[in-house]
């Protein structure tokens, strides 16, 4: 299977019309510095696909999910738990605390795009629904 290599951004930042491109990785490090004080900027890879990874970028955070057969994963560096407001694709979710990152965090998993093994096995990624055991998403770390 041949993987995209182009991600789709797009601008949900307040008094900016919604913009969405298709962009390069060469682009995402620029792209990337967008989300200031207030609003995110997305990113999506292989849009619509299986395997997709969305990576979101706020003022002080980043945050990142990806799918893999059909099961949804989030990038996890910590392990606390808990929920906090995040502003995310123009609305506030309550986002994970254990799956909010630094914001410098989610952009080396983007500029790996189109290495999913890469991705895979240089993150640590957890089911989003690892508390739910009827729900058990394999450990893609271990395949």
């Amino acid at each position: 299977m041949t993987l995209p290599d182009r991600l789709l951004f797009e601008d949900w930042r307040p008094g900016r019309a919604h913009e969405g491109r298709l962009v390069a990785r060469a682009d995402v490090p620029a792209l990337y510095e967008l989300a200031d004080e207030t609003g995110s900027v997305t990113f999506t890879w292989n849009d619509g696909g299986d395997p997709v990874l969305i990576v979101g970028v706020g003022p002080d955070w980043s945050v990142a999910s990806l799918m893999i057969d059909g099961y949804w994963y989030g990038y996890v560096i910590d392990e606390v738990e808990g929920h906090v407001p995040i502003d995310l694709c123009g609305q506030t979710s309550e986002w994970p605390k254990a799956e909010l990152l630094p914001r410098s965090a989610a952009l080396p998993v983007l500029m790996m795009v189109p290495d999913l093994e890469g991705i895979r096995r240089g993150f640590r990624w957890l089911s989003q629904w690892r508390h739910f055991a009827e729900d058990a998403a394999p450990d893609i770390s271990l395949r």
